[in-house]
């Protein structure tokens, strides 16, 4: 995406920084937001067009057009479109900063907000359903007595499940990532 020089990234910064300060965005947050801006600036970018002569019909084709993939390390599951949630979440961001802009004085008017409602992305009740685990399994692992009986210590290897143990429960109760486990001490 643009480097931070380009003028779009104003009014992201902005936003981010509002959005900081109020505990409302983490940084990781922020960092992935401004990938999706990033990549929003460059799809325009293709087309010739600012970011500040956006109308409803390029974000709809923005959001309904093929996924640019924003994680290089693994392919979209359906390259001609979005995925539900993240077509919301990037609804999301373009919604969120160019509100920003029109706070700043840059526009009269929110394009995203533009687009009819009946064509606005919303997350479908299909994508609501839990896609990893049925809700009974959860309710298990939400069990320390479950949990306890499943992870039994080992000879030499006591600590390792315990830990296991603590990471179950934490996955399970939290709804953590697994990169956040990881980065627990």
């Amino acid at each position: 995406p643009h480097g931070q020089a380009h003028p779009a990234f104003g009014a992201f910064d902005l936003w981010a920084q509002r959005m900081r300060a109020s505990g409302e965005l983490g940084r990781g947050t922020v960092a992935t937001y401004r990938t999706i801006w990033g990549v929003w600036i460059d799809w325009l970018g293709t087309r010739q067009r600012d970011w500040l002569q956006a109308d409803a019909d390029l974000v709809l084709a923005f959001l309904n057009g093929p996924s640019p993939s924003l994680h290089h390390h693994r392919a979209a599951i359906h390259p001609d479109r979005l995925a539900n949630f993240t077509q919301q979440r990037y609804w999301r961001v373009l919604r969120a900063v160019y509100a920003q802009a029109v706070d700043a004085g840059w526009l009269g008017t929110n394009p995203v907000l533009d687009v009819d409602e009946a064509k606005r992305p919303v997350v479908l009740q299909r994508s609501r359903l839990p896609q990893l685990l049925p809700p009974t399994v959860l309710a298990l692992l939400q069990d320390p007595q479950v949990v306890t009986a499943c992870y039994l210590p080992k000879r030499g290897n006591a600590w390792c499940s315990l830990r296991d143990r603590a990471a179950m429960l934490v996955l399970a109760h939290c709804g953590i990532t697994t990169s956040e486990l990881m980065g627990l001490r």
